[in-house]
């Protein structure tokens, strides 16, 4: 997860790092972990307005909201 707050700091400084990094945080998007797709999920939506991060982030989101069965989760992933 780490490596998911570095790519959204480098990008807040130098925008033409976004290619070298989206298509590492979007295979995180296929991680078991929830907090890794969360962040993954964040991160992505943050570096990429592309339909397909869209469509991609919009899926990974709902799929987490679905299957935790933690309520305080799904208010978040919903938030």
């Amino acid at each position: 997860m780490m490596f998911l707050d570095i790519a959204r700091r480098a990008c807040e400084v130098d925008v033409s790092l976004k290619a070298r990094f989206v298509p590492t945080v979007v295979n995180m998007l296929q991680s078991r972990s929830p907090a890794v797709l969360f962040e993954a999920s964040n991160t992505l939506h943050s570096l990429s307005s592309a339909p397909t991060a869209v469509r991609a982030v919009a899926e990974r989101l709902a799929e987490l909201a679905f299957t935790e069965s933690d309520n305080s989760i799904k208010f978040v992933v919903l938030e």
